[in-house]
């Protein structure tokens, strides 16, 4: 068995667990591993959106050589993007996320790091990474589906965002809609497209789901907040109890996933607090960054250069054209924050265990 000894300076234990240590570590991980988290990033993180829009911008173009128009299987080309970014998904996001958290476990301890590496290290434990990551989306996607009813009824959900209009109000009222949703924690794939699917369901059929929820699934609850409510609540705990699911995987002596959950799942409770906390201290870097050079950004652009091209070419093919582009880059660019995060939660991940007297890691 190896055992990785974590030793550092009685100055930087002191620190240890602090937000100025863990970004300070954070980022020169990421710096000092660039290439294999970058790569791992992008297989992860960015890979399946860009393969999915890749082949719904084929099936776009091949359908309109068969019928003159773009919009004619538009639903059935997104069933089909979706289904891929699923089944592509499910895979390279644990196998992703689980190389860049031992990456992240293993940095400053003498042990080679590289992609073959950590690539080995993930697959050696991906049952159990898959497990982790199954659990969490089934809970968080429960969450999420309590917090919709109440969104919709207020009309700050993504379902109740239709074609955008090029005025101060549309774009305002899009961008606000977008950055809610991007606030909402990720539950993964499959789960992430199973949400975006339901989401083009409700807004074919608009009162459909909030009906629904309110006959079968709120009871005698008379209004959606309540449920709102419990979904926030839901979305926080579930977020913080299984944040270290993958430190926990990876950082363990045999990667079994009921003793990696065990330990998780005592992180969780023992340090609910600071898990919250510096997990949304991330979340909300993240998303200020987010809103102004990924959100703002393109919807200004669908609402406004998109339409132009359009009237200019007197076609419809800027619209599947400019919708690869704006995924492929907000992809490349977010994907880089979800590898910080990740590497985050790692390194937290240590540094909570050291504090609770746990300072080797098998």
């Amino acid at each position: 068995m190896h055992v990785v000894q974590y030793a550092e300076p009685i100055e930087h234990k002191r620190a240890a667990g602090s937000v100025a240590s863990l970004w300070s570590e954070s980022l020169a991980i990421l710096s000092a591993h660039s290439g294999p988290i970058l790569i791992l990033a992008l297989l992860g993180f960015a890979g399946a959106n860009i393969v999915g829009q890749l082949l719904n911008t084929a099936l776009t173009f091949e359908s309109y050589a068969r019928t003159g128009s773009f919009f004619s299987s538009f639903f059935s080309h997104l069933q089909v993007q979706y289904l891929a970014q699923a089944v592509c998904g499910a895979f390279t996001l644990t196998l992703a996320r689980g190389g860049v958290t031992w990456i992240a476990l293993n940095h400053g301890t003498g042990r080679r790091i590289s992609l073959g590496a950590a690539c080995r290290a993930a697959l050696e434990r991906w049952p159990a990474l898959l497990l982790a990551a199954a659990l969490y989306g089934v809970l968080m996607l429960a969450g999420i589906a309590a917090l919709t009813v109440w969104l919709r009824e207020l009309r700050m959900d993504p379902s109740n965002l239709g074609r955008i209009s090029f005025d101060i109000a549309g774009i305002s009222y899009a961008i606000t809609v977008r950055s809610i949703g991007a606030l909402i924690p990720d539950p993964g794939s499959p789960f992430s497209e199973l949400l975006a699917y339901a989401r083009v369901l409700m807004r074919r059929s608009a009162s459909a789901y909030t009906w629904l929820v309110q006959q079968y699934g709120a009871g005698a609850v008379s209004s959606a907040w309540p449920v709102g409510l419990a979904g926030i609540v839901s979305i926080i705990g579930v977020d913080a109890l299984l944040r270290m699911r993958f430190a926990a995987i990876m950082g363990s002596a045999n990667g079994g996933f009921a003793r990696a959950l065990w330990a998780c799942l005592r992180v969780g409770v023992c340090c609910f607090g600071p898990v919250v906390m510096h997990a949304w201290l991330v979340r909300l870097a993240v998303f200020g960054v987010s809103v102004l050079f990924v959100i703002a950004p393109l919807t200004v652009a669908q609402g406004a250069l998109v339409a132009w091209l359009v009237r200019t070419a007197g076609s419809f093919w800027p619209y599947p054209v400019s919708q690869l582009v704006f995924v492929v880059g907000s992809s490349l660019v977010l994907m880089v924050f979800a590898a910080f995060a990740t590497v985050y939660d790692a390194r937290q991940y240590l540094a909570l265990r050291n504090r609770a007297g746990q300072g080797e890691l098998a």
